[in-house]
């Protein structure tokens, strides 16, 4: 600008021979510094220097700072890093990495980062947490007494080869997982002894082997032999017995010789099977239905003995060779049989149709 003055070299009043004022409104300023951007207006400034027009080069000018350290220079709050635990799956859970992270302060993650490490799978935001499972070798899902810590979505989600609970006792046969009440069968005849025994099984009505649900076994050591009861002798086989036999006796599959379980009564005659009753019989040699005698004590079969009656007559039969005489009276002669008789009479054995006497 053309300014009226004495000379070139001597400017009037507001006027200067130099044109280097940064700031020609401000007195204070005439040169420029170098400073970083402080675009946030936080005091931190980021990147490069620049020149700006400044009181001094320790006095930045509004947007402007000494200082580059400022890691987010689009937020006012954030200037600083902080040490975080790497977040990927970004479930707030971090992993055992560590990185430093632009944050308002060090309370203060940002996304992707974390203050916990304690994520077991930073992968899969799912997976966060490790819980407690059983190792489940024959994958019935019901677990050994093995434990693992592993990382699972929940704790009721165990994995392929593991359970939530530990309650199998055969761990390798996914058909026995639990414990059922059997009779230890020592000789393998399907009928145990002793006390009830608590074993790994399919169920409770399949025992394994060794074991039974039947524990009446007489003889554990003897697979032949393993029931005992009471047994009747019957050495004829006839169903009558002579009387208990000493025991009860242990045996098998079939009886012993000579017994029975049940018996028809007593026997008389245990060595002949066509025999086996006793009665009180009375003698009828010629089968009228008289009786001779008292009678006497008589083993028999299934037929009353020839000449032999089970009930005695009212009257004693007087001549048992003969079937039609059998009664016996005080007789007298009446051989014309005009109903006028003879003689004193005499004791007679008659049979029923008699004309040659008269009562």
């Amino acid at each position: 600008m053309d300014v009226c003055a004495a000379d070139a070299f001597s400017p009037p009043t507001g006027y200067s021979l130099d044109n280097s004022d940064c700031d020609d409104t401000d007195s204070r300023k005439t040169i420029t510094y170098p400073f970083y951007v402080d675009a946030d207006g936080d005091t931190y400034g980021a990147g490069s220097l620049v020149q700006a027009c400044a009181i001094s080069d320790v006095t930045p000018p509004t947007g402007f700072s000494l200082s580059n350290t400022d890691c987010d220079d689009t937020n006012i709050l954030k200037f600083n890093t902080f040490s975080f635990f790497v977040d990927a799956d970004e479930d707030t859970f971090g992993s055992n990495l560590t990185g430093a992270a632009c944050a308002v302060d060090d309370m203060s993650p940002p996304t992707g980062f974390s203050l916990s490490s304690n994520d077991c799978d930073d992968a899969n935001p799912l997976k966060t947490i490790t819980y407690v499972y059983y190792v489940d070798a024959d994958g019935d899902t019901y677990g050994s007494t093995t434990s693992e810590m592993l990382c699972t979505e929940n704790a009721s989600l165990p994995p392929t080869g593991y359970s939530t609970n530990n309650t199998d006792c055969d761990d390798n046969d996914a058909t026995k997982f639990n414990l059922f009440s059997f009779y230890e069968d020592l000789d393998g005849d399907t009928y145990g002894a002793g006390t009830p025994l608590l074993v790994c099984g399919e169920n409770s009505a399949t025992p394994p082997t060794g074991y039974s649900l039947d524990g009446t076994d007489c003889d554990d050591d003897n697979d032949s032999i393993f029931r005992s009861t009471a047994l009747y002798g019957d050495l004829d086989g006839d169903g009558h017995d002579d009387g208990f036999v000493p025991g009860p006796l242990c045996y098998g599959a079939t009886l012993p010789p000579g017994t029975a379980l049940t018996t028809l009564g007593s026997d008389c005659d245990d060595t002949d099977a066509l025999i086996y009753r006793s009665a009180t019989l009375f003698t009828d040699e010629d089968g009228d239905s008289y009786t001779v005698g008292s009678g006497s004590v008589v083993c028999y079969g299934a037929d009353l003995p020839a000449g032999t009656a089970l009930v005695p007559s009212q009257t004693e039969d007087c001549d048992d060779f003969s079937g039609a005489v059998y009664r016996s009276d005080i007789l007298f002669t009446d051989f014309d049989l005009d109903g006028y008789t003879v003689g004193a009479g005499s004791v007679v054995c008659w049979e029923v149709f008699c004309h040659s006497v008269k009562l």
